[in-house]
């Protein structure tokens, strides 16, 4: 299976209603989302399915994704910041059978689910930078310590 982990592109610091929630994405958080979906609608490799968290820039990066590589798209609980690793797991668990997965949220969460895919429990927080994406590949059942780092992708370390 593969999985691809994507933090949401790079937003404003304050939103127009004050709330954290609704914090729309950046002229540059646009284009490095724009630039994942890009990137991944060349490969033969695609998401069957993006799963974001319900935050307004999540969805903005969700949604430019999706435009590129014309997928379902669903808007999950489970990736909202304040959000548990293992909230995280079960949501794959949940959807894995669906096919190739895209989860796109926010950190500390997703670093932390970064970290245990690769190494396993307790979690520990890798990098995830604003629209980067952890592409993973796994041999059998997504479990914690079971994920191979196929590639990391983000627009400014694009060769």
């Amino acid at each position: 299976m593969r999985l691809w982990i994507v933090r949401h592109g790079k937003a404003m610091q304050a939103s127009p209603t004050g709330s954290d929630f609704d914090r729309p994405l950046m002229p540059r958080g646009e284009s490095q989302a724009r630039w994942l979906g890009e990137h991944i609608a060349g490969k033969k490799k695609r998401p069957d399915l993006i799963l974001t968290s319900g935050l307004a820039r999540a969805i903005a990066t969700a949604r430019l994704i999706q435009e590129y590589i014309n997928c379902d798209l669903e808007v999950v609980r489970e990736l909202e910041t304040g959000r548990s690793v293992s909230d995280a797991l079960g949501l794959i668990a949940k959807h894995q059978a669906r096919g190739r997965l895209m989860l796109v949220g926010h950190n500390p969460t997703l670093g932390e689910l970064v970290w245990t895919l690769q190494h396993g429990l307790p979690p520990r927080e890798a990098e995830l930078r604003t629209g980067q994406a952890y592409v993973f590949e796994f041999d059998g059942e997504v479990a914690p310590g079971k994920g191979r780092v196929h590639k990391v992708l983000r627009m400014d370390d694009a060769d």
